[in-house]
């Protein structure tokens, strides 16, 4: 009988998976890991939807504003022509408390809140006196089932033009 030798490869030793102390150690640490990454996405996405629902609800108000701006721009425009110092209630009555819709803009409405009559002074094209006219105007925005508010108030001075003293002028506002 002859003695082989063993090949060189039947020694090599295979090598065994080393087995720590703490068994369960990695699935601690790659399941901690997964529940970060889990909770920094779901803060990333409820920060968007919050911003794209606050940046809505931001241009829905300013719409309500701008309807309110309309309705005061609208207001100017009727006392300068409309207004008659003889029958001063005569407008006022038409204008405070009608929700006025806004034409182009079937969503949106203004509604005179508050008009101060006014007993105005004479004016001519030279001088800047008149009176203070506080005016309210509320915008109304309709979204849906949601109604959005704005409330402006301005001070006009107003005065009556010498050349036709049943009517007034807006001078200026503020």
């Amino acid at each position: 009988m002859s003695l082989t030798r063993p090949s060189l490869l039947a020694r090599r030793r295979r090598s065994e998976a080393a087995v720590s102390g703490e068994p369960g150690f990695v699935l601690v640490f790659v399941l901690m890991a997964g529940l970060i990454l889990i909770m920094t996405a779901i803060s990333l996405v409820s920060r968007t939807t919050s911003g794209s629902t606050t940046a809505a609800q931001e241009t829905r108000t300013q719409a309500a504003r701008m309807a309110a701006e309309t309705g005061f721009n609208e207001i100017m425009a009727k006392i300068n022509k409309d207004y008659d110092t003889a029958n001063p209630n005569t407008l006022i009555n038409t204008l405070i408390g009608t929700e006025n819709s806004i034409p182009g803009a079937p969503t949106t409405s203004y509604k005179i809140i508050n008009f101060n009559p006014v007993s105005p002074q004479n004016c001519d094209l030279t001088n800047d006196i008149g009176e203070n006219v506080n005016i309210s105007v509320e915008g109304k925005l309709t979204s849906g089932s949601s109604l959005y508010y704005q409330v402006i108030t301005r001070t006009l001075r107003v005065c009556k033009p010498i050349a036709n003293p049943t009517h007034l002028r807006v001078r200026s506002y503020s």
